[in-house]
């Protein structure tokens, strides 16, 4: 039964696209590691198409829990940002819900998408504008913004004002929405933005579980050192955090991601390292990559 739908994926496309079917599993990694697509298989502009259908081929993603050919919509969606396809913008951005929030995904869909180019912003803009995407997809896209104006800097002014515009109070966005926003300013170093950071936060339109509250952003960009309240509980429904902290005390600068890394590295028991595609240790019956892989 595995070997039919094994076939049946196959037959579904033509060489060259269907090479990419052959490739097999690949790690994440950078732009500049992955494999040269145009060159090795002399993909044109009419293997658009075929492309974009294998990179959103959902049914097939799901499958490398059983076969590596699974890993051909990574394959085909690293090629069409190769190619800069503008065709595939639209695509791709539908696939963030798609896939369920896979890992590869969320991961790598903002890169893709920022290769293609500065094409990419108006339908991304008009993705996280509709209120009936989900918000972890629409913070995925506005990854996809960030990554653009790292790729072009002169379109980070512009990638800052359409971030900047989500926090207004009439903006098409709810709280999460805005807390993606001022996540992804702060990685964009977007001090031109406190005023209307601090406006939204004021008026509490903003989600503190993402990017935390205004002292947090503060600090995160610059603005003061240390906290001069004590740190909010970010998450409502855990009501045994609720004494955690004395009100009376101050709490310390909060750790950067390195240095909680670090600190978690140090206390955390050594485990046998579990391969990619072995069977996830929870025992769900799927590969690891495709299950409890953080």
């Amino acid at each position: 039964m595995q070997s039919a739908r094994r076939d049946e994926f196959l037959e579904a496309y033509a060489e060259p696209v269907r090479s990419l079917l052959s490739i097999g599993d690949t790690e994440l990694s950078a732009p500049s590691d992955w494999l040269d697509y145009v060159a090795l298989y002399g993909f044109t502009d009419e293997h658009v198409e075929a492309l974009i259908t294998l990179a959103t081929d959902v049914a097939l993603y799901d499958a490398g829990v059983s076969f590596d050919e699974g890993a051909g919509p990574v394959h085909a969606w690293r090629a069409l940002a190769q190619m800069r396809a503008e065709a595939a913008i639209g695509p791709l951005l539908a696939a963030i819900e798609a896939f369920e929030f896979g890992g590869d995904v969320d991961l790598e869909m903002p890169t893709v998408l920022a290769m293609i180019g500065p094409a990419a912003i108006p339908q991304i803009v008009e993705y996280v504008t509709d209120r009936m995407n989900p918000p972890t997809c629409k913070g995925t896209a506005m990854s996809a913004l960030v990554e653009i104006a790292n790729m072009h800097p002169d379109r980070r002014g512009e990638v800052v004002g359409i971030l900047t515009q989500l926090l207004e109070p009439d903006a098409p966005a709810d709280e999460l929405d805005r807390g993606f926003a001022v996540s992804h300013l702060i990685a964009l170093k977007a001090r031109e933005s406190i005023e209307p950071i601090r406006a939204a936060f004021n008026e509490e339109l903003v989600d503190i579980s993402i990017a935390g509250d205004l002292e947090d952003v503060e600090i995160d960009l610059g603005f003061r050192k240390r906290r001069v309240t004590p740190r909010p509980v970010y998450d409502d429904d855990d009501d045994d955090l609720e004494d955690m902290f004395d009100e009376d005390e101050v709490e310390p600068p909060p750790m950067s991601d390195a240095e909680a890394l670090r600190l978690a590295m140090a206390v955390m028991p050594s485990f046998p390292k579990i391969g990619r595609n072995e069977p996830c240790p929870c025992g769900s019956g799927k590969k690891y990559k495709k299950c409890c892989l953080p």
